[in-house]
């Protein structure tokens, strides 16, 4: 990718995702008949982040669970200092 190209993605990439992460309960089919389907892609990922984000800010959210990668750490750690 050449230097003009990526800076177009990255100004693309960073758009899309202000746009997504600042529409919260907005009319975005204006916004959304611009996009490719790769933009189109990333901004209901936002928007999907986004409308997670409100409800576990209004105490709506399920209960977080540790992923994977913190588990097997604990169990590594625990290992290490039994032996």
């Amino acid at each position: 990718m050449d230097g003009w190209s990526a800076l177009t993605f990255i100004g693309r990439f960073r758009r899309t995702m202000d746009c997504s992460q600042n529409a919260y309960n907005e009319d975005t089919s204006v916004l959304l008949e611009r996009l490719d389907s790769l933009e189109k892609a990333l901004f209901s990922s936002g928007q999907s982040g986004l409308n997670g984000f409100q409800s576990w800010e209004k105490g709506q959210a399920s209960q977080l669970t540790a992923s994977t990668l913190v588990l097997n750490y604990r169990k590594r750690k625990i290992t290490e200092v039994q032996s």
